[in-house]
């Protein structure tokens, strides 16, 4: 009989070599060659539960971040091993739903008196899927320019230096300005008035991967400046009430044009203002009647988008031309005090009243004059 010893054995996973011999009472009858076999225990594979991965923003990277892990199961009687790290990987960086995720896994060994060895276990990667979604960009140094007043509420933008704000370094995403429009929130003439804006987009290779956030803006819009400047106008006394007139009307630092009756339009739809103020007087003044001019608003013009600057005119009544010519008289000699008392009176205007006055008189015969 032939016995043969040194059978390799393991509990673990791994190679274990034989190292035979052979012993038997008849073994110096043989030439004895040995060829040594091994034995190979192979991990045991193990099973994970559902593993979830979180939603992200767009990074330019596949990485994803597990949030839960799955109980693992399959271990050999009690023991115990765990997973040590977890790794997870979009299939594509780019911003999609419901995107294919796979997890791979490191076990590590178990604690305490069941503790397990890790590399008695393998455990395959597991898929699952997960959201990237678009990440943000925003603009800076684009800018609403403040205007004066005109009615509308067209915001002009300042585009020259504007820049996109979050690009992941390398993506390829450009700014697009051109369309871009501004709009006041009101027309109406005050600080810091928002401004929202429109139109802004982006393109290149990677620009489905963001979404670009409109800038929100203010800017201020400055009353119209509306320039009257009053007339100095001299006239002669004509017995009637006399008002000025010919004041000039300037918007913005256009030329000045002259009012035509009392209406002053802006220019700006159909804003308008009324004027009054204008001197009005009948008599002559060694001094000048001076105007108070004053615009008032009409019905659909609102008076504080305007600054309103006057320069008061005036205006002067001069003395009229009156003519008085006295009438010679010849009459005889009567005994009594004669009075010559015909004069021509002529300028008068109106129903003024002309009293002459130092009519000549005498009695005895002789020439005598008046005054």
């Amino acid at each position: 009989v032939i016995s043969v010893s040194g059978y390799s054995s393991g509990t673990n996973a791994g190679t274990y070599n034989d190292i035979l011999s052979v012993s038997s009472s008849a073994l110096t009858n043989y030439n004895v060659t040995i060829n040594n076999g091994s034995l190979i225990i192979n991990p045991k594979t193990l099973t994970i539960g559902t593993t979830t991965v979180n939603n992200k923003v767009y990074d330019g990277t596949t990485a994803a971040t597990v949030n839960t892990l799955g109980t693992v199961s399959g271990l050999v009687g009690n023991e115990s091993v765990s997973v040590a790290t977890s790794t997870a990987n979009f299939s594509t960086k780019n911003v999609g739903t419901g995107l294919s995720v796979t997890v791979s896994y490191t076990l590590q060994n178990g604690n305490g008196a069941k503790g397990g060895f890790a590399s008695n276990y393998t455990l395959a990667n597991t898929t699952t899927t997960a959201n990237i979604t678009a990440k943000a960009l925003t603009i800076s140094n684009l800018t609403a320019t403040d205007k004066v007043y005109d009615g509308t509420t067209s915001a002009t933008l300042n585009k020259s230096s504007a820049t996109l704000v979050g690009v992941i370094t390398g993506d390829a995403v450009s700014l697009n300005t051109t369309n871009a429009s501004g709009t006041y929130a009101s027309a109406n003439a005050a600080n810091g008035i928002a401004v929202t804006v429109t139109g802004n987009s982006i393109s290149g290779t990677e620009s489905g991967n963001y979404t670009l956030t409109q800038p929100s803006l203010s800017a201020n819009i400055t009353p119209a400046l509306v320039t009257i400047t009053g007339a100095n106008n001299t006239v002669t006394y004509n017995a009637l009430t006399q008002t000025n007139s010919g004041a000039r009307v300037s918007i913005n630092g256009a030329s000045a044009t002259t009012i035509t009756g009392s209406t002053v339009n802006t220019g700006i739809g159909t804003e308008s203002f009324t004027l009054s103020g204008y001197a009005a007087a009948k008599d002559y003044s060694a001094t000048r009647y001076s105007d108070s001019l004053l615009l008032t608003s009409n019905v659909g013009t609102t008076a504080r988008n305007y600054s309103i600057t006057y320069s008061q005119g005036g205006l002067t009544i001069n003395k009229a031309p009156l003519t008085v010519t006295g009438v010679t008289t010849t009459v005889t000699y009567n005994g009594t005090t004669q009075t010559n008392n015909a004069a021509t009176v002529t300028g008068r205007l109106g129903s003024d009243s002309i009293v002459v006055a130092g009519y000549g008189s005498a009695t005895n015969v002789g020439s005598y004059s008046g005054w």
